[in-house]
């Protein structure tokens, strides 16, 4: 599973535009994608006082916008990409709900960002955009540390089994498709984790009964022992049209880790030397949002590595009720 249309959105109040701009190119040209750059430009219509003559505030946004582009072919023409044939586009708004728009209007099927530094120390800032968007964007969100490790680090994707009797979603095949391919482009080594915990283990422990803790151990190892099996079974079940043969494979160790999430899938990535985290997102918005952060949420704050969010598939509408209009025979 390859990408054909890229957005790599820049941010000119940001360093490392330059270094973000020859990875996107660089990935684009190796997936044989089209690449677009973008820069996010706020509005300035409404701030326009009332006393400037009409147009005013159209000719203001008219010269904010034609400055971006301005920026943006001249980082495109001073970096030294090649023949690579880059778009660029001025989007106007909030970030996170005019890329969402863009990537619904056009097609993109990957959203690179950049970002520079310490996530811990973004967590209030810059952060909170990237949450916005990788609830709302439709398809996959690549925030990357353009001042992280380089391009052949390791690559980690985190897998999450389904509850039983919840139906397939593809989320994880897509994660894994995804994965392989990246890995396969950039020529890096991939691991797959499963991180889990047994529901109830702590309270059945803390009966302080020697029989059940030996019961609790037993109950521990089935568990482990089935979810080793699964991550197996969900990383080489075949796939098709994978825009890769099988022959061009590549070996990923697994990891099956008991513990949260959260804390297991960063420590781990340190651990590799890893650049790059890949997991899923359930994309939930408002309220249930705001209670019920995902695991690419959490993983935000706590890792300083390049972090692909994959969205789970949009369900198709569901189309109302057509009343039977049927000719009458004669």
């Amino acid at each position: 599973m390859g990408f054909s249309n890229i957005l790599l959105v820049l941010d000119s109040g940001h360093t490392g535009q330059a270094r973000a701009l020859r990875h996107a190119a660089a990935f684009a040209r190796a997936e044989g994608a089209m690449l677009t750059v973008c820069e996010v430009v706020d509005c300035v219509v409404p701030e326009v006082p009332r006393y400037l003559t009409d147009g005013a505030g159209q000719t203001v946004n008219d010269v904010i916008r034609a400055n971006a582009v301005g920026r943006l072919n001249k980082l495109i023409a001073n970096s030294s990409i090649g023949d690579l044939d880059i778009s660029v586009d001025v989007l106007v708004g909030k970030l996170h709900t005019e890329v969402t728009r863009a990537v619904r209007a056009n097609g993109y099927d990957l959203v690179i960002k950049p970002f520079t530094g310490h996530r811990s120390l973004q967590f209030f800032s810059g952060a909170q955009e990237d949450r916005e968007l990788i609830r709302s964007c439709p398809c996959p969100v690549w925030l990357a540390n353009v001042a992280g490790q380089g391009d052949k680090s390791a690559i980690l994707a985190a897998l999450d089994m389904p509850d039983e009797g919840d139906l397939e979603t593809g989320l994880n095949q897509r994660i894994v498709d995804i994965s392989r391919s990246i890995a396969l482009t950039e020529s890096r080594s991939l691991h797959f984790v499963h991180a889990w915990r047994l529901r109830g283990e702590g309270h059945l422990r803390a009966q302080c009964n020697p029989a059940s803790d030996l019961q609790v151990d037993r109950m521990h190892t089935h568990e482990a022992a089935k979810r080793r099996a699964w991550l197996h079974d969900a990383v080489t079940r075949p796939r098709a049209n994978i825009g890769y043969s099988s022959t061009e494979d590549v070996a990923p160790e697994l990891h099956v880790l008991n513990g949260h999430a959260k804390k297991i899938i960063p420590d781990l990535a340190e651990k590799l030397g890893a650049g790059l985290i890949i997991v899923g997102s359930t994309a939930r918005t408002g309220l249930s949002g705001f209670v019920r952060r995902n695991t690419a949420e959490l993983i935000l704050p706590r890792s300083d590595c390049s972090l692909l969010v994959v969205r789970q598939p949009e369900p198709f509408p569901k189309r109302a009720p057509q009343e039977n209009h049927s000719l009458p025979v004669v």
